[in-house]
């Protein structure tokens, strides 16, 4: 569902209240989420500057269930995240141009083939902020930071180094994968901000899953093996390069929005 954006109320559209009570909290807060046991949905904290606040949620005191999170003493943040970014108008990372530009130069479709391809993305573009492209992640690590940092923020790019990151997992703590690239501390003395605890912080939570395909299916809610597959493949390509990249990111984009839907139409 397309929203405008008033009813975000100065905060960014992914992370403001209005996401957390009309989808996170549908959706990752009932009783016996994993999600819900470990962080507080019921007490939100707020970051940020004006137009730009953040809420967010930090991990109980106490989990019975997830006893190695309680350690972090509240340390813990999970906040909202757009999945497939067609944002238009970024300074920097161009998405809705970047892709736009592909499709415009692409040189083996056919005129009509262009402008229908350009309606579509016109489409993912308006759909960018709404509530079927928003999921929760985790902040603390710099998970969130990680794929913001691919290019174009891209949610398939992400679910293919996060398979990576599960397939070549050891038991011991290694954090020379990728995926932990963003845990950067920042100019402070606080033992929060200290790296070698924030990827602690990250593997933690990411043990918690057994393969990329229980993090799809606990985070993004998707359990069809083939949506997945089609991550993974097209994620493998470290840069969009043909107009059919980009069509099928927008296929992609169109499957996944309709799953999330139907869940929160629930």
């Amino acid at each position: 569902m397309i929203l405008e954006e008033k009813i975000f109320k100065g905060c960014d559209p992914d992370a403001s209240r209005y996401a957390w009570d009309n989808s996170y909290k549908k959706i990752y807060g009932y009783d016996n989420s994993f999600l819900s046991q470990i962080f507080d949905f019921d007490k939100l904290r707020i970051t940020g500057q004006p137009s730009k606040y953040r809420y967010f949620a930090i991990n109980r005191k106490e989990s019975l269930n997830f006893p190695q999170f309680n350690k972090w003493l509240n340390k813990v943040k999970i906040g909202g995240d757009t999945d497939f970014n067609f944002k238009s108008g970024c300074k920097r990372n161009r998405k809705y141009e970047f892709y736009k530009d592909i499709i415009e130069n692409e040189v083996s479709f056919l005129k009509l083939e262009k402008v229908k391809f350009l309606d579509q993305l016109n489409e993912c573009k308006e759909r960018h902020h709404s509530l079927e492209n928003f999921s929760l992640m985790l902040v603390t690590g710099g998970l969130n930071n990680f794929k913001g940092s691919l290019s174009q923020d891209r949610i398939d790019r992400f679910v293919f180094l996060l398979n990576e990151y599960f397939e070549l997992r050891e038991d011991t703590r290694n954090y020379e994968h990728v995926v932990f690239s963003r845990a950067i501390a920042r100019k402070s003395k606080t033992n929060e901000n200290n790296p070698l605890i924030l990827k602690d912080i990250l593997y933690d939570y990411l043990n918690m899953f057994t393969d990329i395909n229980d993090y799809c299916n606990k985070i993004y809610k998707i359990s069809d093996q083939k949506l997945i597959s089609d991550l993974i493949a097209s994620g493998s390509k470290g840069t969009f390069k043909t107009g059919q990249d980009v069509v099928e990111y927008m296929r992609l984009a169109m499957h996944y929005w309709e799953i999330k839907a139907r869940i929160l139409s629930k």
